[in-house]
């Protein structure tokens, strides 16, 4: 979904990208939106392309690692949407082979520029409401049965990643927060676990 709202739109829309190939694996239709766009059922002529500079990978979380990993061996900038890796030491990996080969790896978080958390940012950074002595955070989302989609809601390595990465994202507003709580010698503070 992020590639169809969010990256497409956004390279395409930039003068300084050019939308060269979409790789589509279920359905290797043009998109109408991109009709100057090569669309391909994998991922390997994306990496023989010395035209291509740039590869976003969006995937499920689960291919992220190997995805990336190919790209930056292939001299290629990457740009992994969140979760960036299943595991620390994949992601260690892929930040080391990323020296080694000179090239940027960028880890896509779009949350930090949600006006929610902008404004509050502004807010706690402007010292509008005084001393926070409580904070309660939500990020809802209402369904009454799974979505269907194993490698978000089923058993596989980093399932719920996706989501853990979007609280995770809001909750770094909290380090505003608690951070001078923390600094002030008479603040304390109490955690309960339900």
């Amino acid at each position: 979904m992020s590639g169809k709202l969010f990256h497409a739109p956004f390279i395409s829309a930039h003068p300084g990208f050019n939308l060269h190939t979409i790789v589509k694996r279920s359905d290797p239709q043009l998109i109408p939106q991109f009709p100057n766009t090569i669309i391909s059922s994998g991922i390997d002529a994306m990496l023989a392309d010395k035209n291509i500079d740039l590869i976003v990978i969006n995937t499920p979380v689960q291919w992220h690692f190997q995805h990336a990993k190919q790209a930056i061996i292939s001299g290629k900038h990457v740009l992994v949407e969140k979760p960036f890796t299943v595991t620390s030491d994949e992601a260690a990996e892929l930040i080391e082979l990323s020296a080694i080969k000179n090239v940027k790896l960028i880890v896509f978080q779009n949350r930090r520029y949600d006006r929610d958390y902008l404004a509050v940012k502004d807010i706690i950074s402007n010292n509008v409401l005084g001393m926070v002595h409580e904070v309660e955070m939500r990020f809802d989302r209402f369904r009454n049965s799974a979505g269907g989609k194993k490698h978000k809601e089923g058993s596989l390595p980093g399932s719920g990643a996706d989501s853990y990465t979007h609280l995770r994202a809001h909750a770094t507003v909290l380090d505003l927060v608690f951070r001078p709580l923390l600094e002030n010698k008479k603040t304390h503070i109490n955690t309960v676990d339900s």
